[in-house]
């Protein structure tokens, strides 16, 4: 349900070879703000990491399924309306499992930098 949320707040999707962007506005009544935190809303990481799977599923066109964080670095907190740009990069698309590498920003502020290692799991597999 939450990734399916977070789809919906991808307002851009540019793919250029193993190289894709994204770009999100998560609006105020965003799911992931509600108690994170009250008065001050900020989005949290695994919504952001969430937000990286989305923009890979989109880029593949398949479900993929999140094996392992390699690594996560947070910068900047991030309020509600903010255009965040997830600027991407996948490995080889035949290997299993993909590592994947994003830098996501706010008008040139560094925000996160994320390293996951993705599956495309197959037919009766669970789709994570």
């Amino acid at each position: 349900m939450l990734r399916e949320e977070i789809k919906n707040c991808m307002v851009a999707l540019n793919i250029n070879g193993e190289h894709f962007d994204a770009s999100f506005v998560f609006p105020a009544d965003f799911t992931g703000f509600r108690g994170h935190f009250p008065g001050q809303p900020i989005l949290p990481g695994v919504c952001t990491v969430q937000a990286v799977l989305v923009a890979l599923q989109a880029w593949k066109g398949q479900p993929v399924k999140l094996q392992e964080i390699t690594n996560a670095k947070f910068f900047a907190p991030v309020a509600p309306g903010e255009e965040l740009l997830f600027s991407c990069e996948a490995g080889a698309a035949s290997a299993e499992p993909t590592l994947v590498k994003a830098l996501i920003s706010n008008n040139g502020k560094r925000i996160a930098r994320i390293k996951l290692k993705v599956t495309c799991p197959g037919p009766g597999e669970t789709r994570g």
